[in-house]
């Protein structure tokens, strides 16, 4: 077992670019677990959820939304209620169902289509939707090679995996909402962006919405260089920050 282990890990290595983070095991699932019981969640927000991975931990009530569901994961456990969007994510929140129905969530967790103008319109509706001391975690900031950043979706059948442009959203947020709070953690594989100190009445990411696309749409990390996305953050081991969280 610890020869397969040593292989994995060696296999894992060879992917990384240099200048590249290394992301840490536990992964975001962990890292998402310990949120929810910091939170004492009571309701559970999950955009792109597909196979039910991460919804097959959560023990509060969830939300999934997906636009193609294809459940390979027993997500029926400890939460008591459960309702499946099998729609797109902004389809989901024009028909504003949590509002309606008086949900609030505590806890988001943005996993959706892996292009920069998804993960926008994701991430404000979801903030327009929690209390200001709810948490939104988004999945795929940290690449570990620029080829994986590609938006370019026929090529995607040639990578080891694909973070797309989500990595934009950490700029874009550093620049147009300032009054959050960013916390990037090096969760295996490809990263977490913890986000905190939530303004659901902020209307900053709707209005300013064609100047960020049309700064970071078109923008490639090759061009706006590892080593400035890199260096703008400070990145937290997985491990590190559950600790803290827990304690």
């Amino acid at each position: 077992m610890a020869w397969f282990k040593k292989q994995r890990a060696t296999r894992e290595k060879m992917l990384y670019s240099e200048g590249f983070p290394t992301a840490e095991r536990p992964s975001y699932r962990a890292v998402l677990s310990a949120l929810e019981m910091q939170l004492q969640a009571e309701w559970y927000l999950e955009i792109g959820s597909r196979t039910g991975t991460s919804l097959a931990d959560r023990t509060c009530n969830f939300i999934a939304v997906d636009p193609d569901f294809s459940l390979g994961n027993n997500v029926f456990n400890k939460s008591e209620t459960q309702f499946f969007f099998q729609e797109e994510s902004d389809k989901f929140f024009a028909r504003d169902f949590l509002s309606i129905n008086k949900i609030v969530p505590e806890l988001a967790f943005v996993d959706g289509m892996h292009l920069i103008e998804y993960i926008l319109r994701d991430f404000r509706n979801a903030e327009a939707s929690m209390s200001s001391d709810g948490v939104i975690a988004l999945h795929d900031i940290l690449p570990f090679n620029t080829r994986m950043t590609t938006r370019d979706l026929t090529a995607l059948d040639k990578l080891d995996a694909w973070t797309g442009d989500v990595w934009k959203i950490i700029p874009i947020l550093q620049r147009w909402r300032p009054d959050l709070t960013l916390e990037v953690i090096g969760a295996f594989k490809t990263g977490l962006l913890v986000v905190r100190n939530l303004d659901p009445n902020n209307r900053v990411l709707f209005d300013a919405e064609t100047d960020i696309l049309g700064a970071f749409q078109g923008t490639e990390l090759s061009d706006y260089g590892p080593k400035t996305l890199f260096d703008s953050f400070e990145l937290t081991a997985p491990a590190t920050y559950i600790a803290a969280i827990e304690g």
